[in-house]
């Protein structure tokens, strides 16, 4: 198993399906509960906006290719499936995992990839 410490800045592990199955179920798109207090809201809301930005995938052009519907191990590496494009989750196409900003609200992953590539 890898370190965190093993990637440099811009590099990312791989991010399990098991992974992001299980945060999908623990932490649902949901309408908040009349009784929950402010904070809570805004803590869940930045839960969600995690979850949902481990799954948003752009290529560097900008353009959304889609969310990661399933992330398996091949031998020599993982191998995202984003709609019916199958894409290599190694450092060479794998640019980078932006985390939520002004630019990116929700965050992205960005990969050097065009449509359809695959097919």
């Amino acid at each position: 198993m890898s370190s965190l410490n093993e990637f440099k800045d811009g590099e990312f592990p791989p991010i399990p399906l098991s992974l992001l199955e299980r945060l999908e179920t623990q932490i649902p798109e949901k309408c908040p509960d009349i009784p929950m207090h402010e904070r809570e809201i805004f803590f869940y809301a930045g839960m969600r906006s995690v979850v949902r930005m481990l799954r948003e995938v752009y290529n560097e052009q900008g353009i959304h290719l889609g969310a990661i519907v399933d992330m398996a191990e091949f031998g020599a590496h993982p191998i995202m499936t984003i709609g019916s494009e199958l894409i290599p989750f190694v450092p060479a196409i794998v640019k980078s995992v932006q985390l939520k900003s002004a630019e990116f609200p929700s965050g992205r992953v960005v990969v050097d990839w065009q449509p359809n590539w695959s097919q």
